[in-house]
């Protein structure tokens, strides 16, 4: 019975040994963990805050890509107006210019008609 005593007490030695491993193992792993998950707090923190950065750029960028787009529209706007007016202009231009040469051809005729005239009275005259 001392035998089975002594190994009975041996055996939950033992036993509390290795509950002592255990415990300091999950001890171990605990604060392992703890680590791990502020690491990764302060991970998804930092990716948070990045998010939030660019949020903020890319509603400042589709601002600007909106005035942009009004700008060009105004260009666009401005540019067919100009074209507009001058291509009447040069519709005036060229109705002007063919009145010029209607009035130029005819002041050539009248002289060509006179310079005729007065040579006949030149030389009726002779």
């Amino acid at each position: 019975m001392n035998e089975e005593l002594i190994k009975e007490r041996d055996e939950f030695k033992a036993f509390r040994h290795r509950v002592a491993e255990l415990v300091q193992q999950l001890v171990v792993q605990t604060a392992e963990d703890k680590i791990r998950v502020e690491d990764m707090e302060n991970r998804l923190v930092e990716q948070f805050l990045l998010l939030n950065e660019n949020a903020v750029e890319l509603g400042h960028l589709r601002s600007e890509i909106e005035i942009a787009c009004e700008a060009e529209a105004d260009l666009r706007r401005s540019a067919i107006e100009t074209e507009g007016r001058a291509n009447t202009a040069i519709q005036n231009l060229k109705s002007e210019t063919a009145k010029l040469q209607a009035a130029l051809d005819r002041a050539n005729a009248e002289r060509v008609r006179l310079a005729h005239e007065l040579a006949r009275s030149k030389r009726q005259a002779e």
